[in-house]
């Protein structure tokens, strides 16, 4: 009897043990998860001015780096720039998470020190930013710049369109920009976690509770105020742009600045362009000369009429060139299907402008010329089909702003 009492007491202790060490290590884990959580926390909140501060060095409206986050999703506004903050401060998080729990799977991986710890978090950043960032921003977030960069004519029209473009006009910089700004949240992340494993072993679990608490509420509210103050006051009020476009045109018209214009329509345009001074549409021509839109179209459009490949026949070619100092590049042709006959501009390009048209013209006057229609785009392959229009008379295709009166380009088709 008294060996089966002692036996009984053995099991009872071996699993208490065994319990304890459960308990124990649950614990061990859950207060790692919430180390990570908030070392994450804070690394995205360090780099969190960062990423406005590249925005305002690009001259656009802080947070757009964000806003196109949620773009994709059909949010707009400030509902697509507080979705991009919040994914960036949960991603932060999560990774925080996997970097602090992992650390403890292995003795070699521990954060013994401060030195070890920014190590390792910047070394995690760099994987980080190869495996999702660079792939996320080049096949998702670029592509969906570009895709609202310009209306149905391929020309940039608003406000978000130019923002679109001048993100990916400087897409470089912000990649090698994000390198470094992963680095500094890693750097960041891994002290902070270091730190505090350090803390849990030397002090209580509620002074280390209650220091995790207060660091979350300080990310939390100071997140909130950067966001309030670049996302909101951005949205309701008024620019106030100094630059000299802008200057201009709200003389002209209050609240009106560079990119409102280019939203007008033709006819709109073209009152304001009389009342401004010579200085004045000198200005915006140069601005435009910044922007730019792409196409590329097949000769699918072309070749859909032939009934018989024998049908297709390039009757004129000639290349492409700039008029009164703007660039200009490319080769423009005729091609007939038997049926119809199109324009066809190919490795097209033409600097940049306002209310650009094609025309077929004699001797390149645009008023005895047919207008076929916008410009798609100022650069790549572009197709105008051309009705009942004599090419042999009209012979001259002419790239010119109805808007302020300029000739940008023109190919002979002799």
């Amino acid at each position: 009897m008294h060996q089966k009492s002692w036996l009984y007491d053995k099991i009872c202790a071996t699993k208490n043990i065994k319990g304890y060490q459960t308990y124990q290590s649950k614990t061990v884990s859950t207060t790692r998860i919430k180390i990570g959580v908030v070392g994450g926390l804070a690394g995205g909140f360090a780099v969190l001015s960062s990423v406005f501060a590249i925005d305002s060095q690009l001259g656009i409206v802080p947070g757009i780096f964000y806003k196109v986050v949620g773009l994709p999703l059909g949010l707009d506004g400030i509902s697509a720039t507080l979705f991009g903050m919040i994914s960036h401060m949960l991603t932060a998080a999560l990774i925080g998470i996997i970097f602090c729990y992992c650390s403890g799977l292995h003795p070699k991986l521990e954060l013994t020190s401060y030195k070890k710890g920014a190590l390792a978090g910047g070394v995690s950043a760099i994987v980080v930013y190869l495996v999702f960032f660079i792939p996320i921003t080049l096949l998702i977030v670029q592509p969906s710049l570009k895709a609202g960069m310009h209306d149905e004519f391929g020309v940039i029209a608003t406000l978000s369109n130019i923002e679109s473009a001048t993100l990916v006009k400087n897409m470089n910089l912000i990649i090698w920009g994000a390198l470094e700004i992963h680095i500094v949240f890693g750097i960041i992340m891994g002290i902070f976690c270091a730190m505090t494993i350090d803390k849990t072993v030397r002090e209580t679990p509620y002074k280390v509770g209650n220091m995790l608490k207060v660091v979350t509420i300080g990310v939390v509210l100071g997140s909130a105020a950067l966001g309030a103050y670049y996302v909101i006051v951005s949205e309701y009020t008024p620019a106030q742009s100094t630059d000299e476009v802008t200057l201009q045109l709200d003389q002209l018209q209050k609240g009106l600045n560079y990119a409102k214009f280019v939203d007008m329509k033709e006819e709109e345009q073209d009152v304001l362009v009389k009342q401004m001074s010579s200085g004045t549409r000198e200005i915006i021509i140069k601005k435009a000369r910044n922007f730019g839109s792409e196409i590329n179209e097949d000769m699918s459009l072309i070749t859909k009429n032939l009934e018989s490949p024998d049908d297709m026949k390039f009757i004129r070619a000639a290349k492409i060139h700039g008029l009164k100092g703007n660039e200009a590049d490319g080769k423009a042709m005729i091609v007939s299907t038997g049926k119809l006959e199109y324009l066809r501009l190919e490795d097209f390009f033409v600097t940049n402008g306002i209310g650009l048209h094609v025309y077929l013209t004699k001797a390149g006057d645009v008023d005895s010329g047919y207008d076929l229609g916008k410009l798609k785009a100022n650069r790549g392959d572009q197709n105008y089909q051309i009705s009942s229009i004599n090419t042999d008379e009209y012979n001259i295709v002419v790239v010119y702003s109805k808007i302020f009166d300029l000739y940008y380009a023109s190919a002979n088709l002799y």
